[in-house]
Parts: structure tokens; C-alpha cells; sequence
């Protein structure tokens, strides 16, 4: 009786549709202004983009820019699966000698990444 029965769902690509490791699994919540989000709604209509993957492309960028502005970003060089009571925890071998947790708890087939923000730096 493990059979899985089809999402049902057709049309547009969600979230039930895509791989595992291009899943959303996580939520945020966020109080603002409503002039604010008629801005980035116009933003994002005008990138062609849902707002919540403008938000999200809009953030992941200036994260990934302020992390190479100061240095923080480092190349990841090698790693140690199973850390955790878990195990979903992994240790990142960062090249500045570092060690740094790596969580896949949601999603076990997240891919190693070969760049991870080194918390633990300062330039």
C-alpha cells in the first residue's frame, strides 16, 4: 500500500514538482509596509518574477555580494559527512582552515557546495 498518487496539480512548475534538492522547505515571515510591497511587486513584475523569487534572488545577492566585498566567502576543500545526532549535520573544510557546519536536516541530496561564508573570518 505504498503507492503514491499523482499531486493533481498541472500548469505552472510549484513546489510539489520540482527535485528535492530545488525544493522550498522552509518559510519567512515578515511584517511590512504596504507602499514597501507595491514597490518590490512592481520590482519583480518588472523582471517578469514572482515577488517571493525576486525576494529571494534579490537577497541571495547582496548576501553573496557582501561576502566577496569583505572576503568571507571561502572555497570549500574538503568535508566530513555525519556530524550530528543526526546526521544531518556535515563539517565544511573551509580553506582558511576553518571548520563550519553544513545542515542538510531538510533535504539530504543538497549538494556540497564548492563555496561557503566563512562566519568565522573577518578581512
Amino acid at each position: 500500500m505504498n503507492d503514491k498518487k499523482p499531486h493533481g496539480l498541472t500548469g505552472k512548475p510549484s513546489n510539489a514538482t520540482k527535485p528535492d534538492d530545488q525544493k522550498a522547505e522552509s518559510h519567512i515571515h515578515a511584517r511590512c509596509k504596504s507602499s514597501d510591497k507595491a514597490m518590490w511587486v512592481k520590482a519583480a513584475q518588472s523582471k517578469g518574477m514572482k515577488l517571493t523569487d525576486w525576494i529571494i534572488s534579490v537577497l541571495n545577492s547582496n548576501v553573496s555580494k557582501r561576502a566577496s566585498d569583505t572576503g568571507e566567502t571561502k572555497k570549500v576543500i574538503g568535508h566530513r559527512k555525519g556530524v550530528g545526532p543526526l546526521g544531518f549535520l556535515m563539517e565544511l573544510e573551509l580553506e582558511c582552515g576553518h571548520l563550519v557546519e553544513f545542515s542538510r536536516e531538510h533535504n539530504p541530496n543538497k549538494a556540497i557546495p564548492d563555496q561557503y561564508l566563512c562566519d568565522k573570518c573577518s578581512k
